[in-house]
This record gives C-alpha cells, structure tokens and sequence, in this order.
C-alpha cells in the first residue's frame, strides 16, 4: 500500500469561487461587541421586509430610519435582508 499524500498530479476536484455581481454585504455599522445590543435580522421578499419595517415603526417599536438598506440575499434568489442594532436597557 502507498499512502503518500502527494496530490500534485492530480487535477483539483475543489470548484472555484464564483465571481458574483451582486454587491458584498457590509455589515460593519451593525458590528457590535455589547451583549446589551439586540441585532434583530428579517429576511423575506422585498415588499414583506418593507412591511414589517413599517409595522414596527407604526407601533413605535423601532424607527424606520434605523434599519439598513434592503441587501439582495446571493444564495436566496428573490430575498432580501435588513437589520437594525438596538440597545436593551
């Protein structure tokens, strides 16, 4: 038996990353190392999150304001998410 480990012959059976279009999602503003601070996530179609980001709002829970823009989902065709960073006094 042979149990070298030299792979280097062998074509790579690992796929490549694929280039996107869709913009990276940046979540630095929402970055918090404060166990106080709830992040609170909604993910749905477009209309839905929007929805309920003025639901919220309307019952004075958050302000619309606060929430991120609306970032399409790459793995989730139709999705989109938005989130908000509230502190839990």
């Amino acid at each position: 038996m042979n149990f070298s480990s030299d792979h280097s012959a062998q074509p790579s059976d690992t796929p490549k990353p694929q280039q996107s279009n869709t913009p990276s999602l940046s979540l630095d503003r929402f970055a918090n190392d404060d166990p106080d601070v709830l992040t609170t996530i909604v993910i749905g179609g477009r209309s839905h999150v929007q929805f309920h980001i003025l639901r919220l709002h309307t019952l004075g829970v958050v302000e619309a304001g606060a929430w991120s823009k609306l970032m399409p989902l790459p793995s989730c065709p139709g999705k989109v998410m938005s989130l908000v960073n509230r502190a839990m006094v």
